[in-house]
């Protein structure tokens, strides 16, 4: 009962141009005019006039939602993510970059006629560190593993757009003979990891077409629900876990310049 029309306006703005209601022109202006009388007619919704008491969560717009941590801790992670790196090399891992992705290639010890490549994509933490208590597991097949560095607790990487990473994600593939060399693709992500499924889908549809897909935790469906947004970013957590992930994820400053200035919900 509280929303109004300008509630409306300035979340439309958002929605579609990732901009403030003052910051659009006249095109832009008139576009959210008719998604407005739209949504009006289509659910029988009366729009009433003015602005009502109504919070509007923009997270490419709002103050970024971070907690300071000291040096010693990112000088932590990066002895975690250096003892990871030993790790994977131990079990045959060897580390490459195409442009400015970056990634770690296994080839496969068998070969066999149409054998899977595993490609897998991490999700918010550590990297690829974070998965070495599985990697041992995977013993048959070619693996890529590629890296994210933006939501890796590294507030100094550099945030690559989607098409580019996508595009660097196929030369990579390519460069090593995949798909060329195998009937398919598995493509796997977990969390944050399965937006750059979408993003290969996106701008990589030939790539994709080799593929099946396996998602582990995939916050990428469903993202267009209001409450998926909330619980990560604004609402105050309950649980201890809650908690803790609000803590270790969202709140780092890393994670939180992604998410709250480098996260477009439509290109995923």
């Amino acid at each position: 009962e509280d929303l109004r029309d300008e509630n409306i306006s300035e979340f439309f703005a958002w929605a579609f141009y990732y901009k403030h209601l003052e910051a659009l022109d006249s095109s832009e202006l008139q576009w959210v005019e008719t998604v407005k009388e739209r949504m009006a007619r289509d659910h029988s919704f009366p729009i009433k006039p003015g602005r009502g008491d109504v919070k509007i969560n923009r997270q490419t717009l709002d103050p970024v939602m971070a907690v300071h941590r000291p040096f010693v801790f990112y000088l932590a992670i990066k002895g975690l993510k250096l003892l990871g790196s030993i790790g994977l090399r131990l079990l045959g891992y060897r580390h490459y970059r195409m442009g400015k992705v970056t990634y770690w290639y296994k080839r496969s010890r068998t070969e066999k006629a149409g054998e899977e490549a595993l490609v897998f994509f991490h999700g918010l933490g550590i990297g690829v560190t974070t998965y070495m208590p599985f990697l041992p597991t995977f013993t048959a097949g070619t693996h890529f593993l590629f890296e994210l560095p933006w939501v890796s607790m590294d507030p100094w990487a550099e945030v690559i757009p989607a098409e580019e990473y996508a595009k660097g994600v196929e030369c990579a593939l390519r460069r090593h003979g995949v798909p060329e060399g195998h009937q398919r693709l598995c493509l796997a992500g977990h969390s944050f990891g399965t937006f750059t499924i979408a993003w290969l889908r996106h701008y990589c549809p030939e790539l994709y077409s080799h593929c099946r897909v396996v998602l582990v935790d995939p916050v990428s469906i469903h993202l267009q629900l209001p409450d998926v947004c909330a619980n990560f970013l604004y609402k105050r957590p309950v649980r201890p876990f809650a908690k803790f992930l609000r803590y270790i994820a969202s709140q780092e400053m890393g994670i939180a310049c992604c998410l709250f200035r480098n996260f477009f919900w439509m290109q995923c």
